[in-house]
C-alpha cells in the first residue's frame, strides 16, 4: 500500500509540475483594428494592412472589407509598425504602436490622402 501512495503522490507532483509549465509558456495575443478612409472621409475598400513586429521583423497582412474595415488578429506582444497602402493614395505609416497583453489597439478613421 505504501509503494502505490508514493506512486501516486509521484505522480501528482509530475503533473502539477507539467500543468504549471504549461500554463506559463501560454502566450497572449494583441489586435490592432481600425477605419480607413480618403481625404474626403470616403471608406477605402480593399486597402492592404501590414503591420510589422519591430522586434522580430514578423509581418501580418489584412485589408479593409466594403465598409473600409480592417483587424490584425493574433499579433504577439511587442512594437509594431501599421501601414496601410490603397492605389492612387498615399501610404499612410504609424510607428511606436505598442501591444501589451490582451490589447485591442484602436486606430480609427486613418485618412489617406491622394498622391
Amino acid at each position: 500500500m505504501r509503494v502505490h501512495v508514493r506512486s501516486l503522490a509521484v505522480v501528482l507532483v509530475l503533473f502539477l509540475a507539467f500543468t504549471a509549465r504549461q500554463a506559463s509558456a501560454q502566450t497572449t495575443y494583441a489586435t490592432i483594428t481600425g477605419t480607413v478612409t480618403d481625404g474626403s472621409g470616403a471608406v477605402i475598400q480593399g486597402a492592404t494592412v501590414v503591420a510589422t513586429n519591430v522586434e522580430t521583423g514578423v509581418t501580418t497582412t489584412t485589408t479593409t472589407n466594403h465598409e473600409g474595415v480592417y483587424a490584425v488578429l493574433q499579433l504577439r506582444e511587442g512594437p509594431y509598425l501599421l501601414s496601410i497602402k490603397a492605389q492612387g493614395l498615399r501610404e499612410f505609416i504609424e510607428t511606436n504602436i505598442l501591444l501589451v497583453g490582451n490589447a485591442w489597439r484602436a486606430a480609427d478613421s486613418l485618412a489617406l490622402r491622394d498622391s
